[in-house]
């Protein structure tokens, strides 16, 4: 009695006559569950908090340091500026016709030289499209251009970094006098120069390159001289791009015009009042900003369609800054650009996106001159009456947005917004495109594809295994299906690269006659089978019908194999993937999505038929016997009893098998042609955004905007996979309240 007692009087104990030790084990035992249930939900909410930290500086704009404005002892009006590496000198051309090299950080000037030596008269500064250097425009239609170069050297553990003025050189344009003029300095030497007479308002473009010999040195110049046709136009402002094939113009009466140096053409007009203040090249050549005497800033750039000529798209328009443009200038390494307005403001925009990214007012009015550092890190603006402001940025990831990612963009050369991915290019002007609606749209359509074989295939055999077959066959049938779950993906992706969409190619014919020859065969079977007397059908247990419908199974298959020549060439020409071209107009790709559809399927199928199947033998067995019973057929049980209660577990299989395809790289990485195109046809390839991260995070650049971009795809992968299993895990309650009572 006094044990007994003793039991009974454990605190927080369970019935009377409970061990101590038991109870031990039970509070051990709920305190284990607890820390792994709560270990699941930090894990989750840790690799989602890594996500979001990864993710979040995508969507910061421009960090801007504006120093105050200062005057330098010496230094007048400025014309045009320079900005060296680490914004610690500049080059600045003065309205005097005089370079001044100046060390920003103690304000004062370290060399002063005429742009043209032996000649102090003033010029008039000239627009430079590309490269380090000047242009003057000097009386009788002569044109200085002074080359900069930066050399750096280590001296007291720092690098150093000292302008080098390159030789000048005069080109003489013909003209005795020149209205407006623009200059580009081609990377490997060389320069170009656009310029406009005074007089009869003629357009002449020079060009001037040379190549060192490196074993003699020997120095070959080539020289070219094109008069270009102007239709009597006065252009206020010209600009050339790099590559020095086409030029553009801004006329006084507002029209826009660009040429094709190539062809020599006459010149092409967008007609319209533009009022333009400001004009700039993007990097690229082909992307132009206008700035207006209102401030409204918008892109322009040349566009060409399939068998016509180029024309001159407006892109879009930019928010505008207070005043009137006075400057703009381009970045070195991206397409972002400077903007400067007469009263003092200054904003720094990206020209794909369209974004603000910084906006400030520099304190100095009226400014003339722009610089953008080299590393696009820092920028220095000139003052009409000699002041500078230096300032420090930092814009990380300018080409992202909310717009970059979801939005459609109109690139430089389309003719129409795209959703586009492509995250390398072959050149240093490529312009990086990171739409992830393409990726998701391939998640979805391998998704789709996938589930459209795997949905009926794995439930309706979970349904067969459970109610129809024979218990010792059923014990064999469904460990085997299991084990297909334990197959890794790699090697699904493996085969159906190499093996299976070859096959397929070949014998497509075979794929589509084989469901119908085996459902023929099938219901031919069963008919026979019913026809035979039943005291021979009684000598077989129920469910071993499987076997001869395996057969049946088997002898379909071979049957389409073999019928598969015939008809490939009594449907499809005897060439499938060009009919499949020529007749319903669509592009066939070998790896396309009805390979995916196959290859997955075996990857998504066990999972749903297994818990299906437990599903359906979790039924309890007195509602079986109950509707047997009472009349029922095996099948109006199975149908009417059976599936409405084992409903619940079967969409949790369905969803489960759904967050496998989504999720699925390895089979999607290998099986498809990787191409993130937005198209439903079933017979060209995509890309998912798992398979994407597969792909571009080895070459991606720690901390750059293509490394943060892939983890927006994982916090989006992990997002859309989340609310799917969280709706999954609704519904299944709801269902499974509704079907409770039966």
């Amino acid at each position: 009695m006094k044990a007994e007692s003793r039991r009974r009087e454990i605190p927080g104990g369970g019935p009377p006559g409970t061990s101590k030790r038991r109870i031990l084990k039970d509070r051990f035992a709920r305190i284990l569950v607890r820390l792994g249930g709560m270990g699941i939900l930090a894990s989750l909410l840790g690799i989602l908090g890594y996500l979001c930290l990864e993710a979040l500086p995508l969507l910061s704009g421009a960090t801007v340091e504006l120093s105050p404005s200062r005057r330098i002892p010496g230094l007048g009006p400025i014309a045009d500026l320079l900005l060296g590496p680490y914004a610690r000198k500049a080059v600045v051309l003065g309205r005097d016709g005089r370079i001044r090299i100046l060390d920003l950080e103690e304000g004062r000037i370290l060399q002063e030289t005429p742009a043209l030596r032996g000649e102090e008269g003033k010029g008039r500064a000239g627009h430079v499209s590309s490269g380090p250097g000047f242009s003057l425009v000097l009386p009788g239609g002569r044109i200085v251009l002074r080359r900069v170069e930066w050399a750096r050297r280590f001296e007291e553990g720092s690098t150093k970094v000292d302008p080098l003025l390159g030789e000048e050189t005069v080109q003489e344009t013909g003209f005795e006098r020149v209205i407006s003029s623009t200059a580009v300095f081609e990377k490997e030497g060389g320069y170009a120069v656009l310029a406009q007479s005074g007089t009869d308002l003629r357009v002449v473009f020079l060009q001037r390159s040379w190549e060192i010999n490196p074993l003699t040195e020997e120095r070959t110049v080539r020289e070219s001289r094109k008069v270009l046709e102007s239709t009597g136009s006065r252009f206020l402002h010209l600009a050339l791009n790099p590559s020095g094939t086409h030029a553009f113009g801004v006329t006084e009466d507002g029209r826009l015009c660009w040429w094709d140096l190539e062809s020599g053409e006459a010149p092409r007009f967008h007609e319209g009042n533009l009022k333009v203040s400001a004009l700039g090249i993007l990097l690229g050549g082909n992307g132009l900003i206008l700035g207006g005497p209102d401030g409204r800033l918008s892109e322009w750039f040349l566009v060409r369609k399939a068998g016509e000529d180029f024309s001159l798209l407006h892109a879009r328009d930019f928010e505008p800054v207070e005043g009137s443009v006075r400057a703009i200038r381009a970045g070195h390494r991206n397409r972002g650009f400077l903007v400067a307005s007469d009263t003092g403001e200054l904003a720094l925009y990206y020209g794909t996106t369209g974004r603000c990214l910084w906006r400030g007012h520099a304190g100095v009015q009226r400014i003339g001159a722009l610089a953008m550092g080299p590393k696009d890190d820092a920028f220095l603006a000139g003052g009409e009456g000699g002041e500078i402001v230096r300032a420090s940025f930092r814009a990380e990831h300018p080409e992202a947005g909310i717009g970059a990612f979801f939005g459609a963009i109109r690139y430089e050369g389309y003719d129409r917004p795209s959703y586009t991915w492509q995250s390398t290019g072959g050149s240093d002007d490529f312009e990086i495109k990171l739409s992830l609606v393409p990726l998701v749209f391939g998640t979805l359509k391998g998704t789709f594809f996938a589930m459209l074989f795997s949905i009926p295939l794995g439930i309706l055999g979970a349904m067969f295994v459970s109610q129809f077959l024979h218990p010792g066959i059923r014990d064999l049938c469904k460990p085997l299906i299991e084990i297909m779950a334990s197959i890794p993906s790699v090697i699904l992706g493996f085969i159906a690269a190499v093996w299976l969409a070859p096959l397929v190619e070949s014998g497509f014919a075979a794929l589509l006659a084989a469901p119908v020859l085996i459902g023929i065969l099938i219901l031919g079977g069963g008919a026979t089978a019913s026809l035979l007397p039943r005291s021979f059908r009684r000598r077989f247990p129920r469910g071993f019908e499987v076997i001869p419908a395996m057969f049946l199974v088997g002898l379909g298959a071979w049957f389409a194999i073999l019928l598969a020549p015939a008809l490939e060439g009594s449907w499809f020409g005897g060439d499938f993937p060009g009919w499949v071209q020529e007749t319903l107009k669509v592009p066939y790709e070998q790896r396309n999505a009805v390979i995916i559809a196959l290859a997955m399927s075996f990857a998504v199928i066990p999972i749903i038929f297994s818990i299906s199947e437990d599903a359906f033998a979790n039924v309890p067995r007195s509602l079986v016997s109950a509707s047997l019973a009472l009349g029922a057929s095996r099948w109006q049980t199975v149908v009417r009893v059976v599936l409405p209660t084992a409903s619940p577990g079967i969409f949790s299989a369905v969803m489960i098998g759904l967050g496998r395809a989504i999720g699925e790289t390895m089979i999607v990485l290998m099986a498809t042609g990787n191409t993130p195109i937005m198209d439903w046809n079933p017979f060209n390839g995509f890309r998912t955004l798992s398979a994407n991260i597969a792909v571009e995070i080895p070459e991606a650049p720690v901390g750059g905007t293509l490394y943060r971009t892939l983890f927006l795809s994982a916090l989006l992968l992990f997002g859309l996979t989340f609310c799917l299993n969280t709706a999954a895990e609704v519904v299944r309650l709801r269902l499974r309240r509704r079907y409770a009572e039966l």
